[in-house]
């Protein structure tokens, strides 16, 4: 799948198979396992958040593989494409020497000044809980882990001797199929028609 290329075109980036045209791993049938799981996992997180059951549907909009070698990393991004994330790691030990996912922290709860978490001499505590800049998650096999797509996020460099392997996915929610009065939901896929560049509607 990963060919000759060892990363991607930056240098010391990990290999990501979104930018290689694998960008569908839940479409193989060797992948079912992990989408069935990856269903039962998001049911809970939306509950968990408040979600009444039934009220959104969740679809996978794309899923591909991440290969890092020691010595590689993923630079500060976030899916701007996407409602929610999710990585399932096939390796790691929980040290965290082979890179750990760090979630950034958009908006300290005590910064109540905008900003003023930021620079030195500020009122701010750094060492208190609600300072915190960023929580770093270790990989360790078998770990399925869901964030908010517009959590800015990195990977740390692998500082291991061997080659970390996980999958990512990228999820969005729409309204359930049928007609919905929900103002901030899509509506289902179902009731989208798709434009050509010269206005008219697909065939």
């Amino acid at each position: 799948m990963r060919g000759s290329a060892e990363g991607n075109s930056e240098p010391g980036c990990a290999w990501t198979g979104d930018l290689h045209g694998h960008h569908q791993i839940h479409r193989c049938q060797d992948a079912a396992w992990l989408v069935e799981q990856l269903e039962k996992y998001v049911a809970d997180y939306l509950l968990g958040l408040g979600f009444k059951p039934g009220s959104v549907c969740v679809h996978i909009q794309r899923s591909w593989p991440v290969i890092s070698e020691p010595g590689q990393l993923i630079g500060r991004h976030h899916h701007p494409n996407a409602h929610l994330s999710a990585v399932y790691y096939l390796s790691g030990n929980g040290s965290g020497k082979c890179g750990a996912l760090r979630l950034f922290n958009p908006n300290p709860l005590n910064e109540l000044i905008p900003g003023m978490a930021v620079g030195g001499q500020g009122p701010l505590e750094a060492s208190a809980a609600r300072s915190i800049s960023h929580h770093d998650v270790a990989a360790h096999a078998g770990l399925l882990l869901l964030f908010p797509a517009r959590l800015d996020h990195a990977v740390l460099e692998n500082c291991s001797d061997n080659t970390r392997f996980s999958i990512s996915f990228d999820l969005v929610l729409t309204a359930p199929p049928g007609p919905t009065s929900a103002e901030y939901l899509p509506p289902h896929p179902s009731l989208w028609d798709p434009l050509r560049q010269d206005g008219n509607l697909m065939p």
